[in-house]
């Protein structure tokens, strides 16, 4: 195949340069294939089994180099292979496994794959996901493709960078673990996992965002349990004002930062928690952009539909020239929210005496608010 060179083939599969895909072709059937390994551009628009996949790789040959994928037009793109050898394959003595695949395998390369369209499927259930191994993976999930997986990874080794951007109504994520920003052993490369426009990322035995990992969000649900020990925004560069919700418990981690944008009594972030929210870290509050208002106004920052445990160890305000601090106050009520017990409503007064450090005084009564609030419930429970 001379490089650089779309070829069309009469079943809906493009590839170009740099491309290996061993396959055997017939019309009407899907595309039985070994090998995806992946340096240069590759579209799948038919249903193709592989037994393992590397976009980008420090291979020589056509095979190596950085990759793209796209997989679109309904197609199912299947990542099993039950004849498949057992002991892992290397390119250029780094490992990868059969069923598995890889975005960015080796450093210094990177890996792009995009499932798109009404669908359109990856399904990768039979083994690992890994955003960024070595290298820099990126993923976009976007107009209604699905992706299954087992165990996903983003930000694999220490040294990589993975981005797994999630995007529309229709667009879902399956897994049985996800980790952001490590492995199961701990934190490792730079991930982040960004959900937005009603798509869904579920992980049935939960996620973990490692200290090295990042999670944003604009009107994005994560489905089960999730554990931070790094960062959470539910608004996201593209839409600084966002609604996350997470369908389990909310584990706040000391090392975890909580950040909520707050731009007008229209435009805020919001964290919605359907289980239990267990606080610790650092709760931060960005007025940078804040427009004042002539009134009182209020701003119901989280909603939680079970219990709420722990205190923030820390608090931090930025705020623009001129805002006072100290119009700032907090209260637990009942959630307005269908579905929801509570909510934390953070309420901006018209005016109100100025009281010494503003931010730590916030903390205190913000942990005693949460603390009255346990208590009322506990007793509730007899």
């Amino acid at each position: 195949m001379t490089k650089g060179l779309d070829v069309k083939r009469a079943n809906n599969l493009t590839t170009s340069a740099n491309a290996f895909l061993v396959i055997t072709l017939a019309l009407g059937q899907p595309a039985q294939a070994d090998e995806l390994i992946l340096g240069g551009n590759q579209t799948i628009n038919n249903d193709t089994d592989v037994s393992t996949i590397v976009i980008g790789n420090a291979g020589t040959g056509i095979t190596g180099g950085n990759g793209n994928l796209t997989v679109n037009n309904g197609a199912r793109l299947t990542n099993f292979d039950a004849n498949a050898p057992t002991p892992p394959q290397k390119i250029n003595g780094v490992e990868y496994h059969y069923e598995s695949s890889y975005l960015g395998l080796n450093s210094n390369t990177a890996g792009t794959a995009t499932v798109t369209g009404q669908d359109t499927l990856w399904d990768n259930s039979g083994g690992e996901l890994h955003i960024g191994h070595q290298g820099q993976g990126t993923l976009t999930i976007e107009a209604g493709g699905n992706i299954l997986s087992d165990q996903s990874y983003i930000g694999y080794t220490t040294g990589s960078q993975g981005t797994a951007t999630i995007t529309g109504a229709d667009s879902f994520w399956d897994n049985v673990n996800l980790y952001i920003g490590g492995s199961a052993s701990g934190a490792a490369g730079q991930g982040e996992l960004i959900i937005n426009d009603g798509a869904t990322v579920s992980a049935f035995d939960g996620t973990i965002i490692w200290s090295t990992g990042r999670l944003a969000a604009q009107g994005g649900v994560l489905d089960g349990d999730v554990t931070n020990y790094g960062h959470i925004s539910p608004g996201n560069l593209d839409n600084p004002a966002g609604v996350l919700t997470i369908t389990g418990d909310l584990t706040l981690a000391s090392t975890s930062t909580l950040a909520l944008n707050i731009f007008d009594p229209t435009h805020y972030d919001q964290l919605l928690i359907d289980g239990n929210f267990i606080i610790n870290g650092l709760l931060e509050l960005d007025f940078s952009n804040f427009t004042p208002s002539a009134t009182e106004t209020t701003y119901d920052l989280i909603h939680i539909g079970n219990g709420i445990i722990g205190a923030w160890d820390n608090f931090n305000l930025h705020i623009s020239t001129g805002f006072d601090t100290s119009l700032l106050s907090y209260s637990i009520i009942a959630s307005n929210h269908t579905g929801y017990d509570q909510m934390l409503r953070l309420t901006i007064a018209e005016n109100s005496i100025p009281v010494p450090e503003p931010a730590s005084i916030l903390l205190i009564g913000l942990a005693g608010l949460i603390m009255q609030w346990q208590r009322r419930r506990n007793q509730s429970a007899y």
